[in-house]
């Protein structure tokens, strides 16, 4: 039972791993981490303003890096510190988390593509979309 119980933990921690990757993903390519890389605390509607995104979805982007430990969540504000801004939102930092997806297929081929579609109300046909 002890093998299990460490099977599921090491399985259950990759598959939140792998969840995450997407909001990684969405934050590089929509321009959410850099938007709070100035560690000025921000709501969820400022930061759509900023990046011109939904403002329903960047709440819930934002919940869901503040449970992870991403950002910091205080009194309806969420922050994003300057040790995860070196690693998020820096594209010449040596910590630069967001580099490996920049080499992968671009966001048309992805499962990201829509998702970025809802939540920009761009087309499939726009540039942000297509990777050169």
């Amino acid at each position: 039972m002890d093998k299990l119980h460490a099977f599921m933990g090491r399985a259950v921690g990759d598959m939140g791993a792998a969840m995450h990757a997407v909001l990684i993903l969405l934050g590089d390519r929509l321009g959410l981490y850099k938007a709070m890389a100035d560690s000025a605390p921000v709501t969820p509607a400022e930061l759509a303003a900023r990046t011109r995104t939904s403002e329903r979805y960047v709440r819930e982007w934002l919940n869901a890096n503040a449970a992870s430990g991403y950002i910091a969540y205080d009194a309806a504000t969420y922050t994003l510190p300057p040790e995860q801004a070196l690693a998020l939102a820096v594209d010449n930092s040596p910590a630069f988390l967001p580099a490996p997806s920049r080499s992968s297929p671009p966001a048309s081929t992805t499962p990201a593509r829509e998702l970025m579609l809802s939540w920009t109300g761009m087309s499939s046909q726009s540039s942000f979309f297509c990777h050169g």
